[in-house]
């Protein structure tokens, strides 16, 4: 993230985000692994806590190298501690990463782009960053509608505080600004689409409330309201239980990739 203030978590909330967030980042995650190759330099901008940044070192392998960067010094710290040694974590914005002209094969995005204030700057970077040919890969919320269970939890904090939390930047309709920002820097060969992924949660409303403790807007509410959003999100998300408690729902993530010119 660059400079990002829509996604910014510290202490036990990032933690609480590594835990509870990995459910239904994993599809998207898995979608931006297959554009790292083994012995790949792998890049990965606002990496958060390292989801992506650690497959992406199982896909390298002992031949590659990857490099997570973000913004947010609590996502950093988190990232560092479960790096192990396997790959580096940086504190930077994305439109100023502290890398040199061309050392990466691969720069990967997951569920960042929304956040940053200058996409064209940041796109820049990353064009910068790319050896010739190499290949970018970014994935980014659809609309809030197309995920049941986001939209519950944001309408379950609407219901019990009676204002909606300000998170209509995560989510976007509109792919195609960052379509252009991507081309404008000169990626080429640039596409985007939908990746639809349908995801066991785990038991409701539990799970609904741990994952509160971990998002912006909601971590810093008492113990009891939390629940009790927990709790509107579940109703909210009736038609999708399953026998053992949880839920399977669907998430859509826009997927969008390009590359360098050779």
């Amino acid at each position: 993230m660059s400079r990002e203030p829509g996604f910014q978590v510290t202490g036990e909330a990032a933690e609480r985000y590594a835990a509870t967030s990995y459910p239904f980042m994993s599809p998207f995650v898995a979608a931006l692994a297959q554009y790292v190759h083994a012995g790949d330099a792998v890049l990965d901008v606002a990496c958060g806590t390292g989801y992506a940044t650690e497959v992406a070192a199982d896909r390298a392998g002992d031949k590659g190298t990857v490099t997570g960067v973000d913004v947010n010094p609590g996502m950093v710290q988190v990232a560092t501690l479960h790096a192990k040694g396997r790959y580096e974590i940086h504190l930077a914005p994305a439109d100023r990463l502290p890398f040199p002209d061309a050392g990466f094969d691969v720069v990967l995005c997951q569920q960042g782009l929304q956040f940053f204030p200058d996409i064209r700057a940041a796109f820049d970077e990353v064009v910068r960053v790319l050896r010739p040919g190499g290949r970018f890969a970014a994935t980014f919320w659809a609309a809030r509608e197309k995920s049941p269970y986001m939209g519950a939890l944001l309408k379950g904090h609407s219901d019990v505080l009676g204002y909606s939390p300000p998170q209509d930047q995560v989510f976007t309709s509109e792919p195609a600004k960052f379509v252009a920002g991507a081309t404008e820097a000169g990626l080429i060969g640039v596409t985007v689409e939908e990746v639809v992924a349908e995801v066991a949660l785990p038991s409701l409303p539990a799970y609904a409330e741990a994952h509160l403790g971990a998002l912006p807007w909601a971590a810093g509410l008492d113990a009891e309201t939390r629940k009790d959003i927990a709790k509107a999100a579940t109703a909210e998300l009736h038609a999708y239980h399953t026998p053992d408690g949880g839920a399977r729902v669907p998430f859509v993530s826009h997927l969008l990739q390009g590359r360098s010119r050779p």
